[in-house]
């Protein structure tokens, strides 16, 4: 029973050295959550200015009629041009996309909306001399007509050349 007393004691003594060690460590990790850990990396990152090569951007925007306008003025603009033409084509993105949401919804029936957002991205492309690149669009001579897949004409066509498919 001696024996046995002798043995146990070191293992309790053991173990209580073992848990109170735990405990510390368990302390110090508890402060990697505090404000004073975080400080020094807060600071960094809050002095960190993320600004990137406007001119180097690729399709930033949503709008691929908005990313071909971006791409001309890309070769053409210097760069505080850029800077500027950049805030109102992206604000130009946002106003529409909300107004795609306003047509899928037959908010505008009229299309007056549709006539505000062509005319202001007519205004900002001729105030950034980019408009020349575009005036092919509105000669209709030079543009393709748009025909409908399932014209019933084309139709009636495809049927007369395959008599025996009927």
């Amino acid at each position: 029973m001696l024996k046995t007393c002798q043995l146990i004691v070191p293992l309790v003594i053991a173990f209580l050295l073992v848990a109170t060690q735990t405990v510390d460590a368990d302390k110090k990790h508890s402060k990697k959550y505090s404000k004073e850990t975080n400080e020094p990396h807060y600071q960094q990152i809050a002095n960190e200015k993320y600004e990137p090569e406007i001119r180097n951007l690729q399709r930033p925007f949503r709008l691929a009629k908005l990313n071909l306008i971006w791409a001309k003025a890309q070769n053409r603009l210097t760069e505080s041009k850029i800077k500027s033409l950049y805030m109102e084509l992206k604000i130009h993105d946002k106003e529409e996309i909300a107004w795609k949401q306003l047509n899928s919804q037959h908010k505008d029936k009229d299309g007056l909306k549709e006539n505000e957002l062509r005319q202001k991205l007519i205004g900002i492309m001729s105030s950034y001399d980019l408009l020349e690149h575009f005036e092919d669009t509105q000669d209709k001579e030079k543009t393709k007509p748009y025909k409908k897949f399932h014209d019933p004409e084309e139709r009636h066509k495809n049927k007369s050349l395959f008599k025996d498919k009927n």
